[in-house]
């Protein structure tokens, strides 16, 4: 036995001791293992409710990227059609200064 050891036990007496019963241990493992329920069933409605959240979100962004898609086209429908009235443009300056 080590200096430590003794030390600390040197004051106990087998009264100092605590010691459960059967009961009393299967009680206190129940309690544990119904708290530790109660956590699991907690922390898995707030996965669910975090993974429906996700599901939003993707919905949003995918919604989002389909109005992108849209525009960029749009865009690209203006921007030659700007080109097509640059050149109608230019035409006529030139049909004008002669």
């Amino acid at each position: 036995m080590t200096r430590a050891r003794k030390i600390a036990d040197a004051g106990r007496t087998e009264s100092t001791f605590i010691g459960l019963t059967d009961r009393q241990f299967i009680a206190a493992l129940t309690k544990a293992i119904q708290e530790q329920q109660a956590l699991i069933e907690a922390l898995t409605a707030r996965i669910t409710t975090l993974e429906g959240s996700i599901q939003e979100q993707q919905a949003l962004i995918e919604a989002q990227a389909t109005a992108i898609t849209a525009l960029t086209a749009g865009i690209t429908t203006l921007e030659g059609r700007i080109t097509t009235l640059e050149g109608r443009i230019t035409t006529l300056e030139g049909t004008y200064r002669t």
